[in-house]
């Protein structure tokens, strides 16, 4: 992991209020893909070997899921990852 001080000039940490918004979409979209393949949070959950609360906290914006569930996540859902961040902007 880069140091702050090793980040490019260029770097601008997003404001905390685009954040949220940029949180509260993709939480949208990992919702939308998982109730396309017709599974429910807790079914989601247990796939992925996470909690119920994880999952509910992920869609609602409230937490971002680490890489490595967003890959679990896509393979589960049948989608690309990419598709999950569709209009997700910073």
């Amino acid at each position: 992991m880069a140091k702050f001080s090793e980040l490019p000039l260029e770097f601008i940490p997003p404001k905390e209020e685009e954040f949220k918004v940029w949180r509260l979409q993709l939480g949208s979209n990992l919702k939308k893909y998982r109730e396309r393949v017709d599974l429910s949070q807790h079914k989601a959950a247990r796939a992925l070997g996470v909690s119920d609360q994880a999952v509910q906290n992920w869609e609602q914006g409230l937490r971002v899921p680490r890489g490595e569930y967003v890959a679990a996540m896509a393979r589960l859902y049948r989608c690309k990852t990419s598709d999950f961040f569709k209009g997700v902007d910073i």
